[in-house]
């Protein structure tokens, strides 16, 4: 029976080692392919960015001026265009705390966002992505942010 039990705990602890293991791992993915969107937007590098999307990937951006609370629809391409662009500036999204979870071929992300222009800055919010795993890797299917001006408090520490 000590065997028995013994073998157990075994199989059960190599279960669970592999199953933290893969969901690290895909965290880490998951974290670094959202650190190359923003790599990308920050140098204008429009190919780096669409890499990061799969081919049915949404965008919305909730606002609320005043007691008006709209939520608006766009799409990558016409992100893309206007990150590629001709500008002067630097779009500089830097990033804050977040938290990621994985279950199994879907993942979330929400994480705070303080954008800049140059290091002029201009807006707040957080953004929400839906992540795809893909036979090539994660792919964000779906992002959705917020936006503020007045409630903007920049951490000291961003990515």
């Amino acid at each position: 029976m000590n065997r028995v039990v013994q073998w157990g705990m075994i199989c059960m602890l190599c279960f669970l080692a592999k199953y933290g293991w893969t969901q690290q791992n895909d965290t880490l993915q998951i974290k670094e392919l959202v650190g190359q969107l923003f790599d990308g937007m920050r140098s204008s590098d429009t190919s780096l960015m669409a890499a990061c999307f799969h081919d049915e990937c949404s965008m919305f951006t909730a606002m609320q001026r005043g007691d008006q609370r709209k939520l608006f629809a766009s799409d990558v391409e016409g992100f893309l265009k206007s990150v590629g662009a001709e500008h002067k500036e630097i779009y500089d999204e830097r990033l804050g705390e977040y938290a990621i979870y994985v279950d199994g071929l879907l993942a979330t992300m929400a994480v705070k966002y303080y954008f800049f222009l140059d290091d002029q800055f201009s807006h707040c919010g957080t953004n929400f992505f839906s992540f795809f795993k893909t036979s090539e890797g994660w792919k964000i299917y779906n992002i959705a942010d917020t936006r503020y001006k007045d409630t903007c408090e920049i951490p000291e520490n961003t990515w």
